[in-house]
């Protein structure tokens, strides 16, 4: 199964429960309450919101004594009157100790927003502190109107973000959603079928399994614009269609299975000009693996975001053109102590919503299959002119650690052996000048991330990326992009790669 390739072992490295430590405390039991010969479970919600598209839902009878066939009889009252069809009686068949009582009804012949009282009670049977004999359960139908903008628009933008980057197969996506709103708490928004393979492709290529028979919905609650989270919600996946494993997606704040405490304020995402965003690895994927969740962390590159009907995506990042590069990072380490650097032309963009924030496109692949594996992107912070981090996934492994192209400081505050207040101290990482990106040689190289024994190894080159005068790019001009990992290059075709991409 997929299960065991791909989710399985994610589940059991990264599992989002923890127990809590606490001081233990010496009590003296009460005498068990014996349990009924049948009874209503106290996992019964006493509270029933009908959804639209559904046609009944469940209350959970159990008995104490699971042998032989045996049938109780249930009555019942629903005040005021309406059209819900309540059974008599439910049947146990051997074996079977818990059983599901379906309460039907028709969405046509419920008042909106009427709360009726149903009243469900099991003959001779008292309740206890650990079953009911006896269960009232407030039933309201309040239908989600869905958000339509100014001007009629119909459809929001979702931009996945649950599970892009946490597999190299996923492409991001982003796709028309409808989007409704809670019917009497202004900021409540839910996602219809956010992952239904129509829209999501690579739900049924990736994980197997989609239940098309059902509406599912991802719950945001931006009541509070600068504390938003994502309720616990089904998102509809079950992997290999299994239904054992149904995935549910949540935000960290929003996660009501782990638990934890008061979740810490950076985990929040913000509602701002209609537009929803979470910070990275603030979103949860988790399942039921039998005796207990697992899961792990979504968001990896914070690409999660919702615009809400009539308004627009925001313009992220926009090209400078292009720009010239001395690679002090990577080449030493993929060529050999012999490699010597060549400016060469670089894509560089601009992110629009961050001051500060640059990236490199396709910053290798003059190197050919040499870098092949690596990010699009080589990423620069220079929200600190003084203090400019670098950071690139190349794709090559040391054992089992991911290597990474970066100043020295990206690999201090990596491995949490220094602050960035300390990496500004000793001018550890790059600098800004004049439109000038520049990083000493004994400042640049490859490192990787460990508890262990990570790796620090510079290429005692000079880093430089000059914005001042960027060409204009035109599609197919630069040579850099026309090799992007295709091509095999030895070490001396790389400098004529080089020399053609200027």
């Amino acid at each position: 199964m997929k299960f065991n390739k791909i989710f399985l072992p994610i589940v059991a490295a990264a599992s989002l429960l923890n127990a809590a430590c606490t001081e233990e405390v010496e009590y003296t039991p009460a005498e068990p309450s014996p349990l009924a010969e049948y009874y209503f479970t106290t996992t019964n919600s006493d509270t029933q919101e009908l959804l639209d598209g559904t046609t009944s839902f469940s209350v959970t009878i159990a008995r104490a004594d699971s042998n032989g066939e045996k049938t109780v009889a249930i009555e019942s009252s629903i005040d005021p009157a309406g059209a819900f069809s309540i059974p008599e009686s439910v049947t146990f068949e051997d074996g079977e100790a818990v059983k599901n009582l379906r309460v039907g009804y028709d969405l046509n012949n419920i008042e909106v927003n009427t709360h009726y009282t149903l009243t469900l009670s099991i003959p001779g049977v008292e309740d206890t502190p650990y079953s009911y004999g006896k269960l009232t359960i407030d039933i309201v139908y309040l239908p989600w109107p869905t958000v339509v903008g100014e001007n009629g628009e119909q459809f929001g933008l979702y931009r996945e973000g649950f599970y892009y980057g946490l597999f190299t197969a996923l492409e991001l996506l982003q796709y028309e959603v409808t989007i409704q709103q809670h019917p009497t708490t202004e900021g409540i928004y839910r996602i219809v079928n956010p992952y239904s393979p129509d829209k999501c492709t690579y739900v049924m290529d990736f994980f197997g399994g989609y239940d098309s028979d059902n509406d599912y919905y991802m719950i945001i609650n931006a009541s509070d614009p600068d504390h938003v989270y994502i309720e616990t919600s089904l998102s509809g996946i079950f992997l290999d269609g299994d239904p054992d494993y149904p995935l549910y997606l949540s935000s960290v704040a929003g996660n009501t299975i782990a638990g934890g405490g008061a979740p810490d304020p950076a985990v929040y995402g913000t509602l701002k000009d209609g537009i929803i965003t979470m910070p990275a690895r603030s979103l949860i994927n988790f399942m039921d693996i039998g005796d207990g969740f697992g899961g792990y962390y979504g968001n990896i590159e914070g690409t999660f975001r919702v615009v809400l009907p009539g308004y627009e995506a925001p313009t992220e990042w926009v090209s400078l053109g292009m720009c010239e590069f001395t690679d002090g990072f990577y080449g030493k380490y993929l060529l050999g102590d012999d490699y010597q650097p060549v400016p060469y032309k670089v894509e560089v963009e601009q992110f629009m919503q961050e001051e500060g924030q640059f990236r490199i496109v396709n910053p290798y692949s003059v190197y050919g299959e040499a870098a092949e594996g690596g990010d699009e992107y080589f990423y620069i912070d220079a929200a600190n002119n003084d203090c400019v981090m670098w950071t690139y996934k190349t794709g090559k492994t040391v054992g089992t650690s991911t290597v990474y192209c970066g100043t020295y400081g990206d690999y201090l505050l990596a491995n949490n052996k220094a602050t960035i207040e300390e990496i500004e101290e000793t001018e550890s990482a790059g600098f800004f000048i004049d439109n000038v990106f520049t990083v000493k040689g004994d400042k640049a190289g490859v490192y990787t991330i460990s508890a262990g024994r990570p790796m620090w190894r510079a290429s005692n080159i000079d880093v430089k990326l000059d914005i001042s005068n960027p060409e204009e790019v035109v599609e197919g001009d630069a040579e850099a992009k026309r090799f992007n990992g295709k091509r095999t290059m030895t070490k001396n075709a790389v400098k004529t790669n080089i020399q053609l991409a200027r």
